[in-house]
């Protein structure tokens, strides 16, 4: 587990950088070898993140098949946070991505997001 010291601005930069330079997989990948903290702070980046921002991280996640990447980011996000998500991902994602986010989740024993993903 790596350690920052790394806050909102810079993680919001670093979100950035990676939608701009379309580094999607790097960033899922890395991001979920960070600590705790800073995971859950880059899941609400991206939980409140624009239409297009989301849509090509989704996207970038379907293709590079990083489900579980996606899923242990997502798991750190509040209930409520992860409720929300998991609908806004239901309407941007479709059936199909949630059913293969939501396999995931459950073979990382990640029973929070599974249970909000089903009823999403």
């Amino acid at each position: 587990v790596l350690g920052t010291g790394f806050g909102r601005p810079v993680l919001a930069q670093i979100v950035g950088a990676a939608h701009a330079r379309g580094l999607w997989g790097p960033l899922m990948q890395f991001a979920t070898e960070l600590e705790q903290r800073t995971q859950g702070l880059i899941a609400k980046l991206l939980a409140t993140s624009d239409d297009d921002v989301l849509d090509a991280m989704l996207d970038a996640v379907w293709e590079l098949r990083l489900q579980a990447e996606l899923a242990r980011l997502f798991s750190r996000l509040p209930a409520k946070e992860l409720s929300a998500f998991c609908g806004r991902l239901m309407a941007r994602g479709g059936d199909e991505f949630v059913a293969a986010l939501r396999q995931a989740a459950e073979e990382h024993d990640l029973d929070a997001l599974s249970k909000a993903l089903a009823t999403a």
